[in-house]
């Protein structure tokens, strides 16, 4: 079969737009003599992917409860551009590498290097204190007489003049590990992050399972409905409604992210059991 102009057309200009280290494969074949890459290999990536059951980022963005807890508070003065002009307000750009002027809580102090959390400080549930919800993280680069000069390094929010300000805390990467099926301890929803009548994947839940329990970051949970009767409607029965994975740990809560919604409605008090864990 005779090539067409169209195909030799299209193959010039694929010789020519495409580095030639990467139309010849390490045995020296010409891209035009390759073969065709199988379905099955062209998807091995994805089948072969390592399993990393904990994303920073996500942990770092997680919003949490406060347990009525003095936290040493300081106070976000705003994005300031150029870096030497005192910070006034939040009109100008907070992006990645912005300049974002902070003050440490009263009688306290950062220093440069030290790596800080912006957040939204909001009401909690009634017994839970405040949420504490990260707008962004910022490093202490230098200090004068009025503010601490700082640099973005993340943004999860907008991150305005007014906010508090917090050390930030680690992360322990587990990297590649497959979660441990485990029986408990089991717990309760204390609410969500966001008053909603229907819960999503993606959706943020608080339960009182926490540090003294022994639940860590990376854990999955499983949030149940009990058995009840109901009048002028089917009685429930106790079942699985949601599974959800822990991305914060506090003294005695944890803030969970739900992975798959079997019911929409989840309210304060569902029993949520904790099914597996990461190994140590």
């Amino acid at each position: 079969m005779r090539a067409t102009p169209t195909y030799l057309l299209l193959t010039t200009l694929a010789t020519l737009v495409t580095p030639l280290a990467a139309q010849d494969t390490p045995d020296e074949t010409p891209f035009f003599l390759q073969k065709p890459t199988s379905a099955a290999e062209a998807l091995r990536a994805y089948r072969e992917k390592p399993y990393r059951p904990v994303r920073t980022g996500e942990v770092l963005a997680a919003a949490f409860l406060s347990e009525g807890r003095e936290l040493p508070f300081g106070e976000a003065v705003g994005p300031t551009t150029p870096p030497k002009v005192r910070a006034g307000g939040s009109i100008a750009m907070t992006q990645l590498g912005a300049h974002f002027a902070v003050r440490p809580p009263e009688g306290g102090s950062y220093a440069p290097g030290d790596t800080l959390m912006v957040a939204v400080r909001l009401p909690g549930p009634r017994g839970w204190g405040d949420i504490i919800s990260p707008t962004g993280r910022v490093l202490v680069e230098s200090i004068d007489a009025h503010q601490v000069l700082t640099r973005i390094v993340d943004i999860y929010g907008p991150m305005r003049a007014g906010q508090v300000v917090l050390p930030s805390h680690t992360v322990v990467d587990p990297r590649e590990v497959a979660p441990v099926a485990t029986e408990g301890p089991a717990g309760h929803l204390i609410g969500p992050l966001q008053v909603r009548d229907l819960m999503m994947p993606g959706s943020i839940v608080f339960s009182d399972l926490g540090q003294s329990d022994g639940v860590r970051v990376g854990d999955f949970v499983t949030v149940r409905r009990e058995s009840a009767e109901r009048v002028n409607a089917a009685d429930t029965i106790d079942e699985a409604i949601g599974t959800a994975q822990v991305v914060q740990v506090g003294p005695d809560h944890s803030t969970l992210r739900l992975i798959e919604v079997m019911s929409p409605q989840m309210p304060a008090g569902s029993p949520v059991v904790r099914t597996a864990t990461l190994p140590q």
